[in-house]
């Protein structure tokens, strides 16, 4: 059985993610869309999509990084290993991303995360 979570929105219900978790605090640097969510068979949680560049610069090792929460709210994991595909996001290009925690990284059942960015 596969398990899907749901984006955790900030007070303003305007994104999954904080001004904090870009660069600069600059969240308009990049549009985010989240493709699949979910717990896939092996017990690794998956947070997919895109990410494209709105800015004027090339972003270089674009890092995608997931926060998984319980349902309280409290933090169970955070993915480490991710960066985007290609790496470097030319402006007006998009990248993939799959930013993931494997079973052994969480501590217990992940129903919502956020996203921060890192280049």
């Amino acid at each position: 059985m596969v398990n899907t979570y749901e984006v955790i929105r900030t007070k303003n219900n305007s994104s999954s993610s904080e001004p904090t978790d870009f660069p600069n605090n600059d969240r308009n640097a990049v549009e985010v869309h989240v493709t699949c969510a979910k717990k896939d068979s092996i017990g690794s949680y998956h947070v997919r999509g895109e990410i494209k560049n709105l800015s004027n610069d090339t972003l270089q090792f674009v890092k995608v990084t997931g926060h998984l929460y319980d349902a309280s709210g409290q933090p169970v994991a955070v993915t480490g290993c991710c960066y985007a595909d290609p790496m470097d996001i030319e402006p007006g290009h998009t990248s993939t991303f799959d930013s993931f925690a494997t079973e052994e990284e969480i501590s217990g059942d992940a129903t919502s995360f956020r996203l921060s960015f890192d280049w």
